[in-house]
């Protein structure tokens, strides 16, 4: 399984490839921007439900947080 680090990298990687803002994509998902901040440095845990709203709203396979593959 990935590091939370890891986890963060994939989302902000995924949300900058969508040239998607943390305001939006936190909007998207029914969180703070400021979780969404602390999500992608790597400073929280994320819980598998907000991890799925993220990975649907980015598009990105929910599999790819857990073994890195697309």
């Amino acid at each position: 399984m990935k590091t939370k680090r890891d986890i963060g990298k994939i989302i902000k990687e995924g949300r900058e490839k969508a040239n998607i803002s943390q305001r939006k994509l936190a909007a998207m998902c029914g969180i703070s921007r400021q979780h969404l901040k602390n999500i992608e440095s790597g400073k929280v845990d994320v819980r598998i439900s907000t991890l799925a709203k993220i990975s649907e709203a980015l598009g990105i396979p929910i599999i790819v947080f857990f073994n890195g593959r697309r």
